[in-house]
């Protein structure tokens, strides 16, 4: 064998016992964090929206369009001008009759509603004490 063919042998052997110390390492990184993630069980989930709404979906079954489509029908009859705001790309639809004595506010960037909330009459809720 020549000494050319040894020289790349044992230069590749050596690069090979560095991927294994250096993937040992690692492996060790993610037994420890597991290990402290078990150990520390107090560390809180949280649930993002998205999940929430393919938990109700896929899971639960929901069927969630016919909300979507009472969403979208409620923006439709907000046709006055003075029920609707827009400004910076943002158009804030309100005064809008929602379910029961609640008052429907959507807001819509680029004709998507991004969020919503309830103007309630009826409501104990204060949001500021202040």
């Amino acid at each position: 064998m020549n000494t050319e063919m040894k020289q790349n042998l044992f230069k590749a052997q050596e690069a090979e016992r560095k991927a294994k110390e250096a993937y040992d390492k690692a492996l060790a990184e993610v037994g420890s964090a597991k290990d402290e993630i078990r150990n520390h069980p107090g560390i809180p989930l949280t649930v993002s929206e998205h999940a929430l709404v393919k938990f109700m979906e896929d899971i639960l079954g929901m069927d969630l369009q016919q909300y979507r489509t009472q969403m979208l029908n409620q923006c439709d009859h907000a046709t006055e001008v003075d029920e609707q705001n827009r400004t910076d790309g943002f158009q804030t639809v309100y005064k809008t009759p929602g379910p029961g004595e609640k008052e429907a506010v959507f807001i819509v960037k680029q004709n998507n509603i991004v969020t919503s909330y309830a103007n309630d009459p009826n409501s104990t809720y204060v949001k500021d004490r202040s």
